[in-house]
């Protein structure tokens, strides 16, 4: 969720990816659900939003998917197939399905960012933080859940 609301303030940034953004909260509170389609309508970089099927809720993604199409803005929306067999295991697609993101966050990175002369590193032991705005080479990018640069 965080990535969601970093673009509404930082005009540097050229990619945002979400993992799972507000799968676990977003019927919880109108508030968070307001908050985060307002910070999307001012945001002005593309938007990836990355959810398994069996995550705890897609509906968020879908909501800001739909947002995003009114607001005629830049977006992708993957919902990859199930992982494992719980919702918790498709919330840790992060972590459990890199074979099935790694490729689609990489185009939409080469698409998105392609100006930046190095290029972000992920792997499966990448370690995880809740935020991550790190400076490349004169580019900033966003993803929730994962530490690269």
């Amino acid at each position: 969720m965080l990535t969601l609301l970093s673009g509404d303030h930082n005009s540097t940034i050229r990619a945002e990816v979400a993992f799972a953004a507000g799968a676990f909260s977003w019927h919880a509170s109108q508030e968070l659900r307001d908050r985060i389609l307002s910070a999307v309508d001012k945001t002005a970089a593309p938007i990836m939003l990355l959810y398994a099927a069996n995550d705890f809720d897609t509906t968020p993604g879908k909501d800001v998917s739909a947002e995003l199409d009114r607001l005629h803005k830049s977006h992708v929306l993957k919902i990859y197939p199930a992982i494992g067999k719980t919702s918790e295991d498709g919330h840790n697609l992060l972590y459990v399905g890199i074979p099935e993101w790694e490729p689609d966050v990489f185009q939409f990175l080469d698409e998105n960012v392609k100006h930046c002369s190095n290029q972000l590193e992920l792997t499966a032991g990448s370690k995880a933080c809740l935020h991550n705005t790190q400076p490349v080479r004169g580019c900033l990018f966003v993803i929730d859940g994962l530490h690269g640069s």
